[in-house]
């Protein structure tokens, strides 16, 4: 197992942790590795970063949540990240999730 396995093994433990307390236990994180190894191939400090997290739901969620979901998986992941990647550390600038249920519309609640 290289470092870079280790990392990302890390990385989504402290994920889970830190995002589970604040949303009382009901979704499971986890970053995709491709994804974030290719963001540390990049050379370039002009390049976005975004970083593709998958969450496991247990319901659908509105289009508020899935707003906030984002916004706070991008600060908690530029939280932690400094610690655990020291010196190749690079701000994140966007998540992109990917959920595996459905994600209902604002206004479409319970309507068929």
């Amino acid at each position: 197992m290289n470092h870079q396995d280790v990392y990302c093994k890390i990385i989504n433990k402290l994920l889970n942790q830190l995002m589970k307390k604040e949303y009382n236990y009901d979704f499971v994180f986890y970053l995709n590795p491709a994804q974030h190894l290719m963001n540390k191939k990049l050379n370039s400090d002009f390049h976005l970063i975004e970083e593709i997290v998958s969450i496991n739901l247990k319901s659908s969620i509105n289009m508020y949540l899935y707003d906030r979901l984002c916004k706070d998986l991008k600060e908690c992941l530029n939280k932690f990240l400094p610690f655990v990647e020291c010196s190749d550390f690079r701000k994140i600038n966007k998540v992109k999730l990917v959920i595996r249920q459905r994600v209902v519309s604002g206004t479409l609640f319970g309507t068929i």
